[in-house]
């Protein structure tokens, strides 16, 4: 059993051998060469660029055994700088910005800069702290300029504005004589039209507007006064119209005359005041014997006193009857009227207008004048 066994492990080595000794030989034959010298031609370089940072190469290549020879180192270029600025962050009105310059091969950051702050952008000028126009002073504000960016104030500019002031008053309600009435003054500047200042102000009420008449009777002045304003119409009356006062005295301005056959007469003037003011006036005349002395010659010639024919009214007055010698009626005659008709229409005038009597003359017989007098129709 041992000798079998060793026969069999001999065997294994031989044909081992056998087959090493093929396979060296095979390999032999297709790889051992004699060394090439690379003459041949067609050699061709390989190149490796250089980068900026990493050297580069070169060799040839044996066109015959395809070696590698001749093998050569490029230097590393190194960075080119270019010098424009590539924005990382942009800079505004408030804050520089960020950038860098690269490399012009590789682009590679090599710089980093700041970029400075732009401009600020200017808006348009906005109205602020306006100042409103009193009497005591004018009006102002400021203009101011903002960067429509950030906001930021950029300018402040105050302006003065000069103004003009000047008042008006109008009437807001009239015053009557009694009513006090009301004004309205408004103070106002004529450059911007602001009213300023509003007042109402109270107008003193007119008072009455008398129409005064001085009444002369038995020696004894009384005086009376109608107002003349418009819807008014008060009487005057002592007890109401106590601010009122009077003063008679004889009027300055017309003398008295002592009675003739012509006239005679005393003027008294009534001097009206209100509160110590003067307001009006009004005059009275006493007839003294107007007609004392005027005579009538009768048929006879005698020379009789015009008053023996004279006759008095309920009121006073002297009249003549047409009837009283030397009356004659004063008429006016319209043409182809006779005289009788021109008659009866001033008797009708009278009824009609003067409460029953004409106006009648005489001739005095003393001064030889024509004198009228009041005449009633006692033969109607």
């Amino acid at each position: 059993m041992r000798t079998a066994k060793y026969n069999d492990y001999r065997i294994f080595r031989i044909v081992l051998l056998i087959i090493l000794v093929i396979v060296g030989l095979f390999a032999y034959k297709k790889f051992v060469k004699a060394p090439c010298e690379h003459t041949a031609a067609g050699n061709t370089w390989i190149t490796v660029d250089a980068t900026c940072t990493e050297d580069g190469y070169r060799y040839k290549v044996c066109s015959e055994c395809g070696e590698q020879f001749d093998n050569q180192v490029l230097s590393a270029l190194g960075h080119r700088l270019n010098n424009t600025v590539i924005t990382i962050e942009e800079p505004t009105c408030t804050k520089t910005g960020t950038g860098y310059k690269a490399c012009s091969v590789c682009n590679e950051q090599l710089e980093f800069v700041e970029i400075p702050m732009v401009q600020h952008t200017y808006g348009e000028a906005v109205i602020e702290n306006e100042v409103e126009h009193t009497l005591t002073q004018g009006a102002s504000f400021e203009k101011v300029v903002y960067c429509t960016e950030c906001d930021t104030e950029l300018s402040r500019q105050k302006v003065d504005v000069e103004h003009t002031v000047t008042e008006t008053i109008s009437r807001v309600t009239d015053p009557d004589c009694i009513n006090a009435g009301t004004d309205k003054r408004v103070v106002y500047c004529k450059e911007c039209n602001k009213a300023l200042e509003t007042e109402i102000i109270e107008v003193e009420a007119l008072g009455h507007n008398f129409e005064w008449t001085l009444a002369y009777n038995d020696g004894d002045f009384i005086l009376s006064g109608v107002c003349t304003a418009e819807e008014c119409g008060h009487i005057y009356d002592p007890s109401v119209d106590t601010t009122y006062s009077y003063e008679v005295e004889h009027s300055h301005n017309t003398a008295c005359t002592d009675p003739t056959c012509v006239n005679g007469c005393c003027v008294y003037v009534a001097n009206v005041y209100n509160n110590g003011v003067k307001v009006g006036s009004a005059t009275a005349t006493n007839v003294i014997d107007a007609v004392k002395n005027h005579s009538i010659r009768t048929e006879d010639g005698q020379i009789v006193d015009i008053l023996e024919f004279a006759q008095y009214d309920e009121d006073g007055n002297i009249y003549f009857n047409i009837s009283t010698y030397g009356i004659t009626l004063v008429f006016d005659r319209a043409e182809g009227q006779t005289i009788t008709e021109a008659m009866a229409e001033a008797w009708e005038k009278a009824l009609r207008e003067n409460g029953g009597y004409a106006e009648g003359v005489f001739k005095c017989a003393t001064c030889d004048g024509w004198i009228n007098v009041r005449v009633y129709n006692d033969l109607a």
